[in-house]
């Protein structure tokens, strides 16, 4: 590994050991959101999803909610409970009036999701750029397969110059 790219990741294990987040409390989630109908304005939408430890194993955790707020700054909570199946939770939301939404989901002590804008009324979901965790570890993630890639390329090329060939004529 180069000097360079040590640097960098030595950097970005620095900052992953200080930046105040759930991830350094030995863990971190993702969300699932499972395709739902369009909501419509001031009707109830059943939404169900999963919470994946490390992005990966179903997991159960207290305190899972909603949080919708409307473009006036209005925010309501919705609470899940769990759908019977590891790592599954249902919230029953509404949206009281046509508009833009944006909506997150708390986690437990997994902390906060964002799950990026509704469009009620409108043209529906668009998830946020995103939709997966990017904190210090999504960091390291990103850096250490730039790492591996690099190193790939560099054991894969030739150690010398194929000779040209001799053209016949």
């Amino acid at each position: 590994m180069g000097r360079r790219a040590a640097a960098w990741v030595i950097g970005l294990l620095a900052l992953w050991t200080v930046a105040p987040s759930s991830a350094s409390a030995g863990g971190w989630a993702v969300t699932q959101v499972d395709p739902f109908d369009q909501p419509v304005a001031g009707e109830d939408v059943e939404i169900d999803f999963t919470i994946l430890q490390h992005g990966q194993t179903p997991v159960d955790v207290d305190g899972v909610v909603i949080v919708v707020e409307g473009a006036d700054g209005d925010i309501t909570q919705f609470p899940a409970e769990s759908a019977g199946t590891l790592g599954r939770y249902r919230a029953t939301i509404e949206f009281p009036e046509s508009g833009r939404y944006q909506w997150s989901v708390i986690q437990g002590w997994f902390g906060p999701q964002d799950l990026g804008a509704l469009d009620i009324d409108g043209t529906g979901w668009s998830p946020p750029a995103a939709a997966w965790f990017v904190g210090p570890l999504g960091l390291a993630a990103i850096a250490g397969t730039g790492v591996v890639v690099a190193r790939q390329r560099h054991r894969h090329s030739p150690l010398v110059s194929p000779k040209p060939q001799a053209s016949v004529m």
